[in-house]
């Protein structure tokens, strides 16, 4: 299990990634099994001016961080995402989201996590799967 340095590296990783640092991602939480990240909503973020809900592409964005995260929490090696799949449940129209990562297989190879994208209510807004390959740090 990451303990506080591990922790922190992987928060200060995810600060230092220019896009994620852009977004205002933050690592709230990790243990061996997964992750929980939140993102803050902001009105650059929204992908129709009609509903005002968020750019399906940022499901895909935390989903993907999420999944590699976990990976990246239970093996302390980084990864390179291979495949990637997300189904949409519902727009987000929230002021922050909550994306939790939770590992499904380690292999030798390959990780594979599971994610889910939920409002502050818990209310589902997407879900996924990432299949990342270990790659050394």
């Amino acid at each position: 299990m990451p303990g506080s340095n591990e922790f922190e590296y992987l928060r200060q990783r995810l600060q230092d990634t220019p896009f994620s640092a852009w977004l205002g991602m933050r690592l709230t939480c990790c243990d061996d099994s997964g992750v929980t990240l939140e993102l803050p909503a902001r009105a650059d973020l929204v992908g129709s001016p009609t509903t005002r809900a968020l750019h399906g592409g940022l499901y895909a964005v935390m989903i993907d961080t999420a999944a590699s995260y976990a990976v990246m929490a239970h093996t302390g090696r980084s990864v390179a995402t291979v495949d990637m799949r997300v189904d949409f449940h519902r727009p987000g129209k929230a002021e922050r989201y909550v994306v939790t990562g939770s590992v499904v297989r380690i292999g030798r190879t390959l990780g594979v996590a599971d994610a889910w994208v939920r409002d502050p209510a818990g209310t589902l807004l997407a879900s996924g799967r990432g299949v990342m390959m270990h790659v050394d740090r």
